[in-house]
């Protein structure tokens, strides 16, 4: 018991040189350091995805309700469920459900693919809303009895959907088709601040001239039947105006950004948005253009060594793989795999240092670090729901 208890301090002792080392070592790195090194060592630069922003600008309460629902219908994420067969079909089909294809590739003479809510798709609840609304009086006389119906029969709703449409084509389309032009490398989102500035001035001037959205000559073929309509649009896009300020705050004229120069945001480089790195997390193929980290083959690495075997990296996206994989440990293994971690260990490493590795490992589980970064987590939630309730 003795021997374990000084082993133990010994191993504290000794973490803790380790760490007045690393700190004497480094400072004396530092100040060797030029002004404009120093400098550019000290820069650091945050800047939000562009989807998300888009996405964060958008709160729906009866329509996002009601094209889940309708996608849980037409388009199901499980191919066994729901009526997107019946909906879409092929008229050579002799299963009973042929009634429903005929009905509708009869009466909009082509087939449509219900935009995939269901699944984590951009922009889908927006497309839904425009698809509902186009094709209103078939999806009513294809429905008989569920809360799909009934949603498409509720005014308020309607409402929404038509305000979800509108946004979506005055604003978030053409967003989207800038941000989004991943093939084109010269775009940095260190220099969007203009594009987020129209943005928020496109929404002042719909808040300000709806007339521009709602032309007078237009076919509105549900307005008379909206009677608040213009009102309802007014403030989503207050609300939108509201959000868009609040997530585009690293661009404001005192921040970090505004205070680089040129060369430093060409030097830095930060991608509009985090489509690079989506897949990783299990987002479809079909949904953003994968980059680095959406392989699809699945290959592991190892690492045997006396009395030890090592699990390096898997190539497989680990949020599909394994959903309950802490934060801490995702990070991690992304970091092995874009850094080429294991090249480094397999030249450098001794059986000493892999040994060392390990056990650093086995130390850092037993500390809890996601638990406590969970925790944090909540705690800040929290204060954030508090603040909004006052």
């Amino acid at each position: 018991m003795v021997s374990e208890i000084l082993a133990l301090v010994m191993e504290e002792n000794t973490r803790k040189i380790d760490k007045h080392l690393c700190t004497c070592i480094g400072e004396e790195a530092w100040n060797k350091l030029s002004d404009q090194e120093k400098h550019e060592a000290q820069i650091y630069i945050w800047a939000g995805c562009c989807m998300h922003k888009k996405m964060n600008s958008v709160k729906g309460e009866g329509a996002i309700k009601l094209t889940s629902l309708a996608s849980v219908i037409f388009n199901h994420k499980d191919g066994k469920k729901g009526q997107q067969d019946t909906l879409r079909a092929l008229k050579n089909s002799l299963v009973p459900e042929v009634i429903f294809c005929i009905f509708f590739e009869c009466n909009l003479r082509y087939l449509v693919e219900f935009p995939d809510t269901s699944n984590i798709c951009f922009q889908s609840h927006y497309k839904a809303a425009t698809a509902i609304l186009v094709n209103l009086s078939f999806y009513l006389n294809f429905l008989l009895l569920s809360n799909v119906l009934t949603g498409l029969k509720d005014i308020p709703t309607l409402t929404e959907l038509c305000v979800l449409s509108l946004y979506s084509i005055s604003l978030s389309h053409p967003y989207l088709r800038v941000v989004r032009s991943f093939r084109d490398q010269s775009i940095n989102a260190l220099e969007l601040r203009p594009l987020h500035e129209k943005v928020k001035a496109h929404c002042q001037t719909m808040i300000s001239n709806l007339a521009l959205l709602l032309a007078s000559d237009a076919d509105h073929r549900l307005s008379s039947s909206l009677p608040h309509l213009e009102k309802c649009l007014v403030a989503f896009f207050k609300g939108a105006l509201e959000t868009w300020k609040y997530f585009t705050s690293e661009f404001c004229a005192d921040g970090a950004i505004a205070g680089l120069s040129k060369e430093e945001k060409q030097q830095i480089y930060i991608v509009p948005t985090n489509a690079h790195c989506s897949a990783s997390n299990g987002l479809r193929e079909d949904t953003v253009e994968l980059g680095f980290l959406g392989g699809g083959r699945r290959w592991s690495c190892w690492l045997s060594m006396p009395g030890y075997t090592v699990k390096l990296y898997d190539s497989r996206p680990s949020r599909i793989h394994a959903p309950n994989i802490s934060l801490h440990c995702f990070n991690s293994e992304t970091a092995i795999r874009r850094n080429n971690t294991a090249g480094y260990m397999k030249i450098v490493l001794t059986p000493a240092d892999r040994k060392f590795f390990c056990k650093e490992n086995h130390h850092r589980d037993a500390l809890g670090l996601e638990r406590k970064r969970r925790w944090e987590q909540a705690d800040h939630d929290q204060a954030m729901m508090d603040t909004k309730r006052t």
